[in-house]
């Protein structure tokens, strides 16, 4: 596997388990995706972090692992919160193991 694939990989473990750990493990919680990025040490003002951060949460939405929650405010998708799917939360726990 090269450095580049790895890294994503990486990347994508670490969201996954911010969003875990900031919905304390619960499906029902709302998560800030600024919230996710920051402790990714991304910014979600940067553009292409914030390209980064959509493409992770395309792909666990993708997989069943997390769900967008629109905010309501037209036009502002980017922004809106995370839930962390029953999915989600065994993925996270069985890598914890």
């Amino acid at each position: 596997m090269s450095a580049e694939c790895a890294e994503i990989r990486e990347k994508r473990r670490k969201f996954l388990k911010a969003v875990y750990d900031l919905a304390h493990g619960r499906p029902t919680a709302h998560v800030s995706k600024v919230d996710v990025a920051s402790r990714l040490g991304m910014h979600v003002g940067n553009r292409e972090e914030f390209d980064e951060i959509m493409a992770i949460v395309q792909y666990f939405d993708d997989l069943g692992c997390i769900r967008t929650c629109q905010s309501g405010a037209e036009g502002y998708r980017g922004y809106d919160d995370l839930r962390i799917t029953g999915q989600g939360i065994d993925k996270v726990e069985k890598s914890a193991r």
